[in-house]
């Protein structure tokens, strides 16, 4: 695991879910930044890129802070709760994120294991917001490419119906023509007219 995806910041949490918090990120070999105010978690996110913010909700000033914590559809969120809190948070989503919570009393034992659960995740969702956004500049690039091709198309066909010298419609163009409306004549049953001009001196003037 690289080291981007290895920066865990805690935010609010008691001096006992700090220590084994601590312990646990070491196992993993993840490094933690602390944060206890808005501010101070934004000058952290605009020097870090943090995989996994652990949270403790039981703290009241940690729900003040959790508004100015970007979130992203790669952002993982891991709250701590009280016994009451588990109910509100079981299923609850915060946009754009992952979130997953472990309610006290804190079994050491588990941490680790959770940690690592859930720094994966985040990998897995970098991964795959990168795989998106090379999805989409394919596709932006196949568009780019088809309406190219749709241009030259028309141009080859507007070189194959046209004079090349007086940009007027030429032999193939009137039978092409004639062809659609002989068979619309045929199926209204209908009767056809052709109206033939002769333009005096023209094979001159084309000579030109």
């Amino acid at each position: 695991m690289d080291a981007m995806t290895g920066k865990i910041l805690l935010v609010g949490l008691s001096h006992e879910a700090d220590a084994a918090i601590a312990d646990a990120a070491s196992t993993v070999r993840a490094t933690l930044f602390r944060a206890a105010a808005p501010d101070e978690i934004e000058l952290l996110h605009e020097e870090h890129a943090f995989a996994l913010v652990i949270l403790d909700r039981s703290v009241p000033e940690t729900v003040a802070c959790l508004p100015a914590i970007p979130l992203s559809a790669a952002s993982t969120l891991l709250f701590l709760v009280s016994s009451e809190q588990e109910l509100e948070l079981s299923g609850a989503m915060e946009q754009g994120a992952f979130v997953d919570y472990i309610s006290y009393p804190l079994r050491p034992a588990l941490l680790p294991g959770r940690i690592r659960t859930l720094l994966h995740i985040h990998h897995l969702q970098r991964e795959l917001l990168a795989c998106q956004a090379l999805i989409r500049d394919h596709q932006d690039k196949s568009l780019q490419w088809q309406q190219s091709l749709e241009q030259q198309n028309h141009y080859l066909n507007m070189l194959s119906i046209r004079d090349g010298l007086t940009g007027l419609f030429n032999r193939r163009h009137l039978g092409h023509v004639l062809a659609q409306e002989l068979e619309k004549s045929r199926e209204m049953n209908t009767d056809l007219a052709l109206l033939l001009l002769d333009i005096d001196y023209f094979n001159e003037t084309n000579r030109i």
